[in-house]
């Protein structure tokens, strides 16, 4: 259940702004400065994975949502999931095997769908759900045993049928970007295993959450064709 908004929330990850400053990810969906610049400002722990890990899921007051900051914030991606890696994920590598980076990411494709009202209650009342139709993956740096994860994702798009989604993994603790997914899921009518129109209530949910994602910045990895260039030959 979501806090009440004089309440803290909840970090869950870091990462770093254009000017490479940290900021600090939290469980409401905005972001803050933590910048360590002593003697004016005096954040050590972001200086350090330890410190940063030591801090995820601690509380941290948010000025958007208690109101002590006159600033609009920025619209973001959902915050979706935040995850450790577990040790039976692992392979002969020595790091998470490909198959699991698309286990995480469905947990969180779990909590964008319960975002627009297609949760499990939604399934078992009405006997309507998404199926996927297509999955890209991109796999972009190496996460191990123990690290921990955080998953975001933003609506690229939607039909009367249709969601196009894209969601982003990160190493929480470090802010890099391990590996990315972009998705098309077709709504279903389970009587007939057939596609069916999105009820209103649900498709207006998409469309608003779409309309606030446009704002965004379009990830670099959406729509790209598999393929080797010359470039890669090097």
């Amino acid at each position: 259940m979501r806090r009440a908004v004089n309440e803290p929330q909840s970090v869950t990850g870091f990462s770093r702004d254009d000017e490479n400053h940290w900021l600090i990810h939290l469980d409401c969906g905005h972001r803050l400065h933590a910048r360590h610049d002593p003697p004016w400002q005096s954040r050590p722990f972001v200086t350090s994975t330890e410190g940063r890990a030591a801090l995820l899921g601690t509380g941290w007051a948010c000025p958007y949502c208690n109101g002590t900051s006159s600033m609009r914030p920025a619209p973001g991606p959902l915050e979706l999931a935040n995850l450790s890696v577990d040790r039976a994920w692992i392979d002969y590598n020595g790091h998470m095997n490909v198959a699991y980076y698309v286990l995480a990411f469905d947990r969180a494709v779990d909590a964008l769908l319960a975002a627009i009202g297609v949760d499990e209650h939604y399934v078992e009342s009405r006997r309507l759900s998404t199926f996927s139709a297509e999955i890209h993956v991109c796999y972009l740096a190496e996460v191990h045993a123990g690290d921990p994860l955080r998953i975001t994702g933003q609506v690229l798009g939607a039909n009367a049928k249709r969601v196009h989604f894209f969601l982003r993994m990160y190493h929480a603790a470090d802010g890099y970007l391990a590996a990315t997914l972009e998705q098309v899921a077709l709504h279903v009518d389970l009587s007939t295993r057939r596609t069916s129109p999105f009820p209103r209530d649900v498709l207006e949910r998409v469309e608003s959450l779409g309309a606030v994602h446009a704002a965004l910045e379009r990830p670099p990895q959406a729509g790209r064709v598999m393929g080797i260039s010359p470039g890669d030959a090097r």
